[in-house]
């Protein structure tokens, strides 16, 4: 895991991101964040029937942007335009009913999207640490975690162009290796050629604990855009609403200057949900939280 990702010849280490994204209202796009010349981010919109609220009708969201473009590096993988598939928003999900579009969880374009880029960036990592890219099984479930939101996953998105230029990851504290059960699983072969479990067991989940800071745990901007603001305009949105947010201690030292950036100044060491965790804090004025 790592900080922004860094230029194609610089020996930088990319970096991860998490933060909850926003929630619309069931039939209405959900709205993409951002100024109209600044970046975007759009929610990760596919759920796994196994999802904690999948038969939950409140929770149908549809993103606000249903045809992406893939990223530069990965146009060979995918078709020109990448359709979202309305099976996560259109109907409830019951884990003994196939989906709409009678297709497993990670038989979708906007998963395989997801699992590309993760796995690039674990690729990436280890290249930088002089490492052979083998991912564990764990990193190999960040689109699986995703779609049962044990990952709070955006994408970054060109405005007017509509092409995903990486990703945002969050997290809740304590739940950083919280095994996906592979009861039922489903093995689809992704896009970037190898093996991904999908699962439709049952998520242990942590109910959300006032006032704890979420973990950013994965930022993620392709190769062609880097060293454009583009991650740090991510951040400004994904954090907009935020006073506080987390990283693990290994990773302070590489997201210290971004948040910095924000406004994120305090810096401490807490023990949260029992992970160590190094929490930033940024104190805004009354005008500022109106």
């Amino acid at each position: 895991m790592a900080v922004l990702t860094p230029g194609p010849r610089e020996r930088r280490q990319p970096f991860l991101d998490l933060t909850p994204s926003p929630t619309g209202r069931r039939g209405r796009p959900d709205q993409l964040l951002g100024s109209p010349d600044a970046t975007c981010v759009q929610r990760f919109s596919l759920r796994s029937r196994s999802h904690p609220y999948a038969q939950d009708v409140r929770s149908l969201l549809q993103p606000g942007r249903v045809n992406l473009k893939p990223p530069p590096d990965l146009v060979e993988r995918f078709e020109t335009v990448i359709k979202l598939c309305r099976c996560s928003w259109t109907k409830r999900l019951e884990s003994n009913h196939k989906r709409i579009c009678e297709r497993p969880t990670d038989d979708h374009e906007e998963f395989w999207l997801l699992d590309s880029m993760s796995r690039a960036f674990y690729g990436e990592q280890a290249e930088l640490e002089g490492g052979e890219a083998l991912l564990t099984q764990e990193q190999m479930q960040v689109a699986v975690k995703a779609t049962m939101s044990l990952l709070d996953v955006s994408f970054i998105i060109e405005p007017g162009h509509d092409t995903v230029l990486g990703y945002a990851a969050l997290r809740k504290a304590g739940v950083a290796a919280i095994p996906v059960p592979l009861s039922s699983p489903v093995s689809a072969v992704s896009r970037s050629g190898t093996s991904t479990p999908a699962t439709e067991g049952s998520i242990p989940v942590r109910p959300p604990t006032p006032g704890v800071p979420m973990v950013l745990s994965q930022l993620y901007v392709t190769s062609q855009f880097r060293r454009r603001g583009i991650a740090t305009a991510a951040l400004r949105v994904l954090l907009a609403e935020k006073n506080s947010v987390a990283v693990e201690p290994a990773q302070a030292h590489q997201v210290r200057s971004l948040v910095r950036r924000l406004g994120f100044i305090e810096e401490r060491e807490e023990f949260i949900n029992d992970e160590d965790l190094t929490v930033f804090y940024r104190h805004r004025t009354p005008d500022e939280n109106l």
